[in-house]
């Protein structure tokens, strides 16, 4: 009917957006590069994600562009780890959703195994995809966790 219709929509429009996310995410790192190496002064957000952080942001000597670089690190770091870790949440749901659509088909004709077939390589691709996902978010967490140690 036309459910059949609008999941084929939903896959094509999802496709899509993985497929720009990929521009949108390394016009993103460059940014990054050109933001963190010029920024000389934080703002207030940047401020009180450091003290979260455990920086003690009143000993910091500003004169000095190694801490001034270690700290703009820092923030980079903890920014990585946490785009990583919103994609792969969102990869993970998506491998949890296609297990779920594959444990509701209930009919055991040549359609609906195709459908199962469908669903299990979606599950399984999905959950490949945020592995590395997961290793990047500990990755860059390490990393943050050891330039605050700088501090």
């Amino acid at each position: 009917m036309n459910l059949k219709h609008n999941t084929t929509e939903c896959k094509i429009y999802l496709i899509l957006v993985l497929f720009f996310s990929n521009f949108i995410s390394f016009s993103q790192v460059e940014n990054e590069k050109t933001s963190y190496e010029s920024q000389i002064k934080f703002d207030q957000k940047s401020i009180n994600k450091l003290l979260t952080l455990g920086v003690d942001y009143d000993k910091i000597d500003f004169n000095n562009s190694k801490d001034l670089s270690n700290l703009n690190l820092i923030l980079k770091y903890d920014k990585r780890r946490k785009s990583n870790q919103i994609f792969a949440y969102i990869f993970s749901a998506f491998s949890l959703i296609a297990l779920v659509g594959l444990t509701t088909i209930r009919e055991d004709d040549v359609l609906s195994n195709i459908g199962k077939s469908i669903y299990a390589t979606g599950a399984v691709s999905y959950g490949l995809i945020a592995i590395p996902f997961w290793i990047g978010e500990s990755k860059y967490r390490k990393k943050r966790d050891e330039a605050v140690k700088l501090f």
